[in-house]
């Protein structure tokens, strides 16, 4: 590696495309974890038809993707969704969601 009194100093050009790729990155990344999502509701989807109800655990994953992918809204509905499909939700439930809210800076679990 070369030292720094031999590295080339950086041009405008250079900072700017090296931002550019970053952004694009980070939209390859989000766009790779969106995907992950709509599978992971589709086979969730097909374990309810089956008949295979889902547990804390599952909706956990769910708010955790959402989290991940900053649906903050929809890490909100799945956690109202698993109170009123009867799931107690448990401290990794809570943690998630606490997280969620954080990230928002809100203070109230209102939709």
């Amino acid at each position: 590696m070369p030292s720094a009194e031999h590295q080339q100093p950086v041009s405008g050009e250079t900072k700017a495309t090296l931002e550019l790729l970053k952004r694009i990155e980070g939209h390859s990344i989000k766009h790779d974890e969106e995907a992950k999502m709509k599978k992971a509701k589709s086979v969730i989807a097909a374990m309810m038809k089956a008949g295979v109800k889902p547990n804390v655990v599952t909706f956990n994953m769910l708010m955790d993707g959402y989290f991940l992918i900053n649906e903050v809204k929809q890490a909100k509905y799945v956690f109202h969704s698993m109170v009123q499909n009867g799931i107690t939700p448990n401290v990794r439930s809570y943690s998630i969601m606490i997280d969620v809210l954080w990230s928002k800076r809100e203070t109230r679990m209102g939709s």
